[in-house]
């Protein structure tokens, strides 16, 4: 039985991905044939922003800028998360956990304190038992959740749209649920992945390790 739901952050509770592609761009813009460099990165790499941004320093001979860029990329992407759409369902099924006392947790790759400013500014106050992410590792977070709340494994259902979500999941035991709209759909397609939020209310009762299927 599910005792515990934990949450990527974007592109499953707020459809952010594009906010954060637009960020890459922002920052590129700034250097000659940067658009172009950026854009073959984000085709080749699936790392952070950290990672990325260090690439394309390297690449554009401002290594001694990153730690700026990474700056102003954060920067982008808050203010434009601030504003950016929910999911649908998203409100509705984090009322729905709170008011039945199944505690909601988010598990993101983006910073730490980035991410804190984030939900302190989009959420009430009690919404989320605990925040976790970036540096560490979605498996090494899965783990301190499980710890924090003290279920097993197999009492977590994890929701993703992201490859690392459903590799986390996998790789602790745990239950996952995709939603589209990320990386995971390039995976195993849109068919079983959800798109309403409110999905996870039904199938919390059935779910099983692995991608649950929607069909």
């Amino acid at each position: 039985m599910i005792q515990c739901v934990v949450f990527d952050f974007d592109g499953t509770l707020v459809l952010s991905n594009a906010i954060k592609r637009e960020a890459f761009f922002f920052i590129a813009t700034k250097f000659e044939q940067g658009v172009d460099r950026m854009t073959i990165l984000l085709d080749q790499d699936s790392g952070d922003r950290s990672s990325i941004i260090q690439r394309f320093a390297e690449e554009t001979g401002c290594v001694c800028q990153c730690d700026e860029l990474v700056a102003e990329y954060s920067k982008y992407v808050h203010n434009g998360i601030l504003s950016c759409q929910d999911r649908e369902g998203a409100i509705e099924i984090l009322s729905q956990l709170r008011h039945s006392s199944i505690p909601a947790y988010v598990n993101s790759a983006t910073p730490q304190n980035n991410l804190e400013a984030s939900i302190r500014e989009r959420y009430p106050a009690g919404t989320f038992q605990g925040v976790y992410g970036g540096s560490n590792s979605k498996f090494r977070n899965l783990k301190a959740i499980s710890a924090h709340a003290a279920v097993a494994p197999e009492e977590i259902v994890m929701v993703g749209d992201g490859i690392d979500d459903a590799n986390a999941a996998e790789a602790f035991g745990c239950a996952f649920v995709g939603v589209a709209g990320g990386g995971l759909e390039r995976r195993v397609g849109s068919s079983q992945l959800s798109e309403n939020l409110t999905d996870i209310a039904v199938l919390l009762g059935s779910a099983q390790r692995g991608v649950i299927n929607h069909e």
